[in-house]
């Protein structure tokens, strides 16, 4: 009962801190030489190009890598920036031709907003601070790992599956290392395809993990049994962790 007890405070606690980590939505993982440009109002199949320029007057043109948010109207693009150059401007190109933005002053950590609309590209200023941020991201992978938790055990309640001190032991060794296999694939790769790949082949090797551990654990309970309690438990949690990415990120 006194351990009951102390879950549902623990839980209690987590839902408290909902709304402070949905407040702190800065972005994560931004580099001091990656320039993110948020893009709104594109037309369909527009090509960003960005070109850079050096105190000297020298200049290069870079095409911007691309990562949608629901479609190719709107998403965020990535330029990477090279040791010396302090402006830039953008080159938009569609069916219809190629317009130039005015130039802006490269920002270490530099954010930007570009309207296809009104064609004005704006600095949002230096939004990633290296000791907060990074801060924060680990707070949200202890909050994701506690919701986690929280809901598997609710799980394995139904289930009727005890002591639960392995269905947490399962998790604290899978969820991190795959929260953080995810956060390396979303900072160096940028891709939402190859992000939701990543996910789905973890969720499935998480699944046979646990799986795997949960057989060797509660010898007592039938194989059948434990199978369809780790299908159900990842299911839930992975839809949860979802909603709740949804809401922080």
């Amino acid at each position: 009962m006194k351990k009951r007890i102390c879950i549902l405070l623990f839980a209690a606690l987590l839902l408290m801190l909902v709304p402070h980590a949905a407040s702190a939505n800065a972005p994560s993982g931004r580099r001091p030489n990656t320039l993110w440009v948020e893009c709104r109002n594109l037309k369909h199949d527009t090509k960003i190009e960005a070109v850079l320029f050096t105190a000297d007057g020298s200049s290069r043109t870079a095409e911007a890598s691309f990562s949608r948010y629901r479609d190719d109207t709107e998403g965020m693009a990535y330029i990477r920036v090279e040791e010396g150059e302090t402006s830039f401007y953008l080159l938009i190109t569609t069916a219809e031709g190629t317009k130039r933005t005015d130039a802006a002053e490269i920002i270490e950590y530099g954010g930007y907003s570009y309207d296809g609309r009104t064609n004005l590209l704006v600095s949002t200023g230096a939004y990633y601070d290296p000791l907060t941020d990074d801060t924060q991201w680990f707070l949200r992978l202890g909050f994701l790992l506690g919701i986690t938790l929280l809901t598997e055990w609710i799980v394995a309640l139904c289930f009727g599956i005890h002591p639960v001190k392995y269905v947490f032991a399962a998790n604290a060794i899978s969820n991190p290392i795959m929260n953080v296999i995810l956060m390396f694939v979303m900072i160096l790769i940028r891709s939402d395809p190859i992000y939701r790949i990543a996910l789905a082949l973890l969720e499935i090797a998480v699944f046979f993990f646990e799986y795997w551990f949960y057989k060797r654990r509660y010898e007592r309970y039938s194989h059948t049994r434990l199978l369809l309690f780790t299908l159900v438990a990842n299911a839930v949690s992975l839809a949860g962790g979802i909603l709740l990415q949804s809401l922080l990120w």
